[in-house]
């Protein structure tokens, strides 16, 4: 039997680990396939950062000092500090039969107490660990970048203390792991910044299966959204869903914006998502609507899409793009370059190139209203073919059934 963990509640609408395992079970339903007989989902019954009577002051410094990053820098260390006495959850644990083969993990941070309770439990037997880890770059990498170097760059021991467990907790969770699996080859670029990834991966099984997603609902008409937020059907609006991060490339976004106005270039852009370590433009041809709870209507509502990161994994919000059936222009890095050929509506620009960007977007406006509706109509054509749930379902039984024969198990 095959189990795939997941620590927080199903939910279709979030990205990264949870996102990918609800599609992935949600794929299972749709094409119809019984798997229970092979692969069982875990369902926790309550999030990983509020477990029942288990390490309840780590888990509580934890949920206010990593989830919310609120914290002050003594409150970091104490739940970094304290990573390897996190268990299992009693509620997940309950569900891990005998019959456990192997096991998918999802995220980094969740292998140390998966790794212990199975080896507690089930002692020397072996059962096959398969980590999956759903960042462009490594963990640690992602972290420091985004918050980690600004919270504490007037704290250089901590700062470097808190570095290294994070780095320390990557490396282990490599090396407890059997099998790494990623949606392609190319979603790997990003790791080798790490300079010890390649020793790490020298022997390492790794198994690539390319992601699918349900499709984005767009429940509001375009000109419907357009109205409310000041923009006139006859506007070029190019659209961006996410955290505003270097991370995720919204400073060379930021800076095409800029490049195309002083170029006299009259586009508007439609953002949502929280603030981050980029500061937007003070401008009227920028909306930023903050967060949203309808990211389809928002997307649907322009005429394109950016997706800009400086690395790439194989985002999902790139695979609802395609389901509404938007252009797309793309950082020509990591697991984008798996589109190349793909599809007509996707353009690409070198990662980091503001000026490219700028041209990507221009040559978009420029294109007839035919030709952007052919693009739109070429990607909804390619999630249909590649990328539904149930495409994603198929290819994971094949891959776990291939893996189990090729361990004998």
């Amino acid at each position: 039997m095959h189990y795939v963990h997941i620590h927080q509640s199903y939910k279709l609408r979030k990205g990264g680990t949870v996102g990918y395992t609800s599609r992935l079970r949600e794929g299972f339903s749709e094409a119809g396939i019984s798997v229970d007989d092979r692969i069982r989902f875990l369902a926790p019954t309550s999030d990983y950062l509020n477990f029942n009577k288990v390490q309840p002051r780590v888990l509580h410094k934890m949920a206010y000092a990593v989830n919310k990053r609120r914290a002050n820098i003594h409150e970091f260390l104490f739940a970094a500090r304290r990573w390897n006495s996190l268990r299992l959850p009693s509620d997940i644990a309950r569900q891990i039969g005998n019959d456990i083969q192997s096991i998918a993990i999802h995220g980094v941070y969740n292998v140390p107490y998966v790794d212990h309770y199975l080896r507690r439990r089930f002692g020397s037997r072996k059962i096959l660990k398969m980590l999956t880890t759903h960042d462009a770059i490594p963990h640690h990498m992602m972290q420091d970048e985004n918050w980690m170097q600004s919270a504490f760059k007037a704290r250089p021991a901590e700062y470097a203390e808190l570095f290294a467990r994070f780095k320390a907790r990557d490396r282990e969770a490599i090396q407890k792991s059997d099998i790494l699996i990623f949606p392609c080859k190319e979603a790997m670029d990003g790791y080798f910044l790490w300079d010890e990834f390649e020793g790490l991966i020298k022997d390492k099984d790794i198994r690539y299966i390319i992601t699918g997603s349900t499709p984005l609902d767009a429940p509001k008409p375009p000109e419907l959204v357009r109205s409310y937020y000041g923009l006139s059907p006859d506007d070029f609006v190019v659209t961006y869903v996410g955290n505003q991060l270097k991370v995720r490339g919204f400073d060379t976004i930021t800076e095409a914006a800029r490049l195309l106005w002083n170029n006299g270039v009259n586009v508007k852009f439609l953002v949502a998502g929280a603030k981050g370590n980029v500061t937007p433009p003070a401008d009227a041809r920028w909306v930023d609507i903050g967060f949203t709870d309808d990211p389809g209507s928002v997307i649907h509502a322009g005429d394109v899409y950016l997706s800009a990161g400086p690395q790439a994994y194989f985002d999902l919000v790139t695979l609802e793009v395609l389901s509404l059936g938007t252009a797309l222009v793309m950082s020509d890095v990591g697991g984008n370059t798996y589109f190349h050929g793909k599809s007509e509506g996707i353009a690409f620009f070198p990662p980091g190139d503001a000026p490219a960007l700028a041209q990507s977007i221009l040559a978009l406006r420029d294109a007839s209203p035919a030709t952007r509706q052919r693009m739109g109509e070429a990607n909804a054509a390619l999630y249909a073919a590649e990328f539904t749930p149930a495409d994603f379902a198929r290819r994971y039984l094949d891959l776990i059934t291939t893996i189990h024969k090729d361990y004998q198990l």
